[in-house]
C-alpha cells in the first residue's frame, strides 16, 4: 500500500467516526424530546423557582457642607415561631416567665408598653394555638435587637427558640420636612 492509500483509509476512519457520533446525539436528542418528554416535564414542574423582590438600602444623602440630609436606618421587628420543632415544651415553660420580663424591661419607653404578665399571656396564648409568625414587637432598634438576642429563649436562636429579627430600611430625614426634597 502507498502512503496516499494509508492517509486516505486513515480520512474515512475519522469521517465514519465522526458520523457516528453526530447520529448517535441525533438519536439520544429525539429519543430525550419525544419518548422521555414526559417524565423530564414531571421533573421540571418539581423544581420551583421561587422570584422575592429584595428592596435596595438607599444610601445618605449629604449637603454641600456634609452634613446628612436623609438616611437609611435599619428598623426590626420581633416575631416569635412558637411552634418550631426545636423550642421544646421544657424549654418555653422554664423560660417564659424571665423572658416575658426582659421583654417588659426593654420595651417599657414604648407608646404603649407591654407588662410582664401581657407578654407572658399573649406568647401562652399563641403557643396554644400554634402561631408560627407571631409579633412580639415593632419599631425594634438595632441595641435593642442586639440586647434581646441575649434573653432566655431568644438565646438559642431561630430553630431552637424561634425567635425571628426582620429587618427593614426606614427612611429618616433629620432636618424633617425642611431638607426632605
Amino acid at each position: 500500500m502507498s502512503e496516499k492509500d494509508t492517509s486516505k483509509g486513515k480520512i474515512y476512519i475519522v469521517f465514519f467516526a465522526i458520523c457516528a457520533l453526530a447520529l448517535s446525539i441525533s438519536v439520544r436528542m429525539f429519543t430525550v424530546q419525544l419518548a422521555e418528554a414526559p417524565e423530564w416535564k414531571e421533573m421540571a414542574e418539581t423544581f420551583v423557582t421561587d422570584y422575592r423582590s429584595i428592596e435596595a438600602v438607599r444610601g445618605n444623602i449629604l449637603a454641600e457642607d456634609g452634613s446628612l440630609l436623609a438616611t437609611s436606618l435599619p428598623i426590626y421587628e420581633i416575631r416569635m415561631d412558637l411552634a418550631a420543632e426545636g423550642l421544646k415544651e421544657d424549654v418555653f415553660n422554664d423560660g417564659l416567665d424571665s423572658l416575658s420580663w426582659y421583654l417588659a424591661d426593654l420595651f417599657k419607653e414604648k407608646k404603649e408598653p407591654k407588662t410582664k404578665t401581657e407578654y407572658k399571656n399573649a406568647l401562652k396564648n399563641a403557643r396554644a394555638n400554634g402561631k408560627r409568625y407571631h409579633l412580639i414587637e415593632r419599631g425594634v432598634d438595632y441595641n435593642e435587637v442586639q440586647k434581646a438576642k441575649t434573653f432566655p429563649i431568644f438565646k438559642k436562636g431561630r430553630f431552637k427558640g424561634g425567635v425571628l429579627f426582620e429587618k427593614q430600611n426606614k427612611r429618616m430625614y433629620p432636618f424633617k420636612m425642611l431638607a426632605k426634597r
